[in-house]
């Protein structure tokens, strides 16, 4: 089969070249809205897609024209001034872009901020039911793609820092459509051994290395957060962007920059630790050299006294003291019996002296009527009654 007659066929590079001359003729300095994608800031420019459904555009912007006067992230809705240019090389068109400034929320991201919202609204970013890790772990369980370098970063930092951690790797897709399913489905089995008591945990690792905005949209889901707040396990969110924050960083009990910052912070450094208790034991060491130098010094020093130098020459001198004591109190005791002798005799006499019978030994007698009554006037008493007369003998 052979081309018409008369037709002379265009060389590739002849119908680019006229492709690009008309398009960056007609399309000189134009105005596009959209809403941004795969933002990346490098050295060179600043690099981003912008789309609206399911049409995409490739966009550059050079360093020296970007200003940042507000922060450029995935999901924002954008004006920009661009030419258009078409890269041969490729066969694709992309926009030069020379000013950009916001129009708002794009649907994704005002999706994504009431989602934030709603969570928030139930408690699940509230730091009170956050939990704390334990200092010393026994178990942790990795959830990431096993062909990462994120799960090589964790069990070399692992392996440094306290092997002594077992570390269990559940794999699981990070991006793309699957992913939000294959994380939960990893949190709730891990979870779901846990609970049967057949796992021990101590924590459980969400990982994954960095990456543009919209490759992290798995960890921004409603379902990932649902599983997060719900695992009796506490979860460290580990997605290495540190720019923004994903729902899965607000929702977990602890958020980490990279997963090697989530190895760090979980596991401690058995070299420093063994520095620590190294000292420790050196300063536990001196204190005890310490005090047992001051008991030494204060037994020798108690030891010199005389009751350890001559324990026998203290219990004399008591006994000395005893004897000496007894015969004073014997002393004092005959001399107070003597005293005492002394004063009985003395009242003695005087009862004797008054007492009637010593009356009536000097030659007086005593009258007494028949009832005992002593008669002391003659008046008390009548003719003819019987009187008792005592005297000093009979």
């Amino acid at each position: 089969m052979s081309i018409p007659t008369g037709i002379t066929p265009r060389g590739v590079t002849h119908l680019t070249t006229s492709i690009r001359a008309r398009l960056e003729e007609q399309y000189a300095d134009v105005w596009v809205v959209g809403e941004l994608v795969n933002v990346k800031n490098h050295s060179t420019g600043l690099y981003f897609t912008l789309i609206e459904g399911a049409d995409r555009i490739d966009c550059i912007m050079r360093q020296g024209l970007f200003r940042k006067r507000f922060d450029i992230r995935d999901g924002m809705s954008v004006i920009v001034r661009c030419d258009v240019s078409f890269y041969a090389p490729q066969g694709r068109c992309q926009l030069r872009v020379s000013e950009l400034y916001p129009k708002g929320l794009g649907a994704e991201e005002l999706a994504l901020q009431e989602l934030k919202a709603k969570l928030a609204q139930k408690g699940y970013f509230a730091e009170e039911r956050k939990r704390s890790f334990p200092q010393f772990p026994r178990v942790i369980a990795l959830v990431t793609s096993s062909t990462s370098a994120a799960i090589r970063d964790m069990l070399e930092i692992s392996g440094k820092r306290y092997p002594y951690c077992r570390v269990i790797i559940r794999h699981c897709t990070v991006q793309g459509e699957r992913a939000p399913g294959e994380i939960v489905e990893s949190l709730k089995l891990l979870n779901h051994f846990f609970n049967a008591k057949q796992l021990h945990l101590d924590a459980i690792v969400l990982g994954r290395g960095g990456g543009a905005n919209k490759d992290l949209s798995a960890f921004d889901t409603e379902m990932v957060a649902d599983a997060i707040y719900h695992s009796r396990v506490p979860v460290v969110s580990a997605v290495g962007h540190e720019t923004d924050l994903t729902i899965a960083d607000r929702v977990a009990d602890l958020r980490a920059e990279t997963p090697t910052a989530a190895m760090t912070r979980l596991l401690p450094d058995q070299h420093a630790f063994r520095q620590q208790l190294d000292l420790k034991v050196d300063l536990l060491t001196q204190q005890m050299r310490k005090r047992l130098q001051r008991v030494t010094s204060k037994v020798e020093a108690i030891s010199t006294r005389p009751v350890f130098r001559k324990p026998l020459e203290r219990f004399e001198r008591m006994h000395l003291q005893l004897d000496q004591m007894q015969a004073r109190l014997k002393l004092a005791t005959q001399i107070q019996q003597e005293k005492r002798k002394q004063q009985v005799g003395a009242l003695a006499e005087q009862l004797e002296a008054l007492s009637p019978l010593g009356v009536l030994a000097r030659g007086y007698s005593l009258t007494q009527k028949s009832d005992g009554q002593v008669v002391r006037d003659v008046a008390e008493v009548r003719v003819g009654e019987e009187l008792t007369t005592r005297l000093s003998q009979g």
